[in-house]
């Protein structure tokens, strides 16, 4: 079985409290991957991070991945979240190539042609990912990767340009 980290980063500064506030804009769409992947024997850990600064949320995101091994990293992206998602994922797969990387969320259903194009390494999924995630965790754990679905059909296969 499969070890992953969930998570959602930083809102942008405009948009976030001031203060910390720990059950501010609980990402709901993460918690139920959460509990999927639970139910279904992966180890599933998830950080909330959307109502840090960035500097705390990177800090406390990187600390994470360098304490533990993780097989897969998923990352919720929102509107208001992305350009901190993205800066993680450039930082984590520089550091870290060896973790598989996989992006959902509204931003990445809708965005995923540019998304796939500017980060290749990235797997998007697109819709609701309880299944797919889980499909990818047991490609991955056979050796695939790099893969894209949208409601279980491909929509891209690695180094590949998206498909229509």
């Amino acid at each position: 079985m499969a070890k992953f980290l969930l998570m959602t980063t930083s809102i942008e500064d405009g948009a976030r409290s001031p203060s910390v506030q720990h059950n501010s804009h609980y990402p709901i769409g993460v918690a139920y991957l959460h509990s999927y992947l639970e139910s279904i024997g992966h180890r599933v850990e998830t950080l909330d991070l959307n109502d840090y600064p960035f500097d705390q949320c990177r800090t406390i995101a990187m600390d994470k991945i360098a304490a533990e091994h993780w097989d897969i990293v998923g990352f919720q992206i929102l509107a208001f979240n992305r350009t901190s998602s993205f800066r993680l994922i450039e930082e984590i797969h520089q550091h870290r190539p060896d973790i598989h990387l996989v992006a959902g969320g509204v931003h990445a259903t809708v965005m995923y042609e540019q998304i796939v194009l500017r980060y290749p390494f990235l797997t998007v999924v697109r819709g609701e990912g309880e299944m797919t995630i889980s499909e990818l965790a047991d490609k991955w754990s056979g050796g695939g990767g790099g893969y894209g679905f949208s409601a279980g059909d491909w929509f891209f296969r690695r180094w590949e340009a998206c498909c229509y």
